[in-house]
């Protein structure tokens, strides 16, 4: 199984990216947490990463973990990864928990697409950091993979097509 994650700071363009490489035909992973927030808005005690980080850290490893275990193919491509949640309690200030280094390990991912901020960044219901917060989780996102000695490669500010062109060139998808 080949697990490549795509990541970088909110607003980056991974799930735009993701879409189009599911409708190419690659298996993809939708981002966990951006699901547990939209389901959790809906609650009346709500575990949300702006009021309870910790708990929905956890939240957010268990269904990462559900989602990768889901998979039927030999290539799937992931909105972010475990990895993430390491960055995003540093950011808090909250220790990741105790079993998160071996759930890395045990992950077996084999590459990390970064993608570069965009010119533009926008906030919407989901995503309530301001620039400057998502500045920061998307420079502590790439120092948290490399820590990792995860092998990343950083893909620019481009349009859909030439990110798509230059993953499929990384990965030596020769039938596209």
């Amino acid at each position: 199984m080949e697990k490549y994650i795509l990541t970088g700071g909110p607003g980056t363009g991974k799930t735009t990216l993701l879409r189009e490489l599911g409708r190419l035909g690659y298996e993809v992973i939708p981002e966990a947490a951006r699901g547990i927030i939209a389901e959790e808005m809906n609650k009346e005690k709500a575990v949300l990463p702006w009021t309870d980080l910790e708990n929905f850290q956890r939240l957010v490893i268990k269904r990462q973990l559900e989602l990768e275990k889901g998979s039927n193919g030999r290539r799937q491509f992931l909105d972010r990864s475990l990895v993430d949640s390491i960055a995003y309690c540093e950011q808090g200030g909250i220790p990741p928990p105790e079993n998160m280094y071996s759930l890395i390990s045990q992950a077996r991912y084999t590459r990390v697409f970064f993608l570069e901020q965009l010119p533009t960044y926008v906030q919407d219901r989901e995503r309530k950091e301001d620039k400057t917060a998502a500045e920061w989780i998307h420079k502590r996102l790439y120092e948290v993979y490399d820590r990792f000695g995860f092998e990343i490669t950083r893909l620019p500010p481009s349009g859909i097509d030439r990110r798509v062109e230059m993953i499929i060139a990384e990965i030596g998808d020769t039938k596209r």
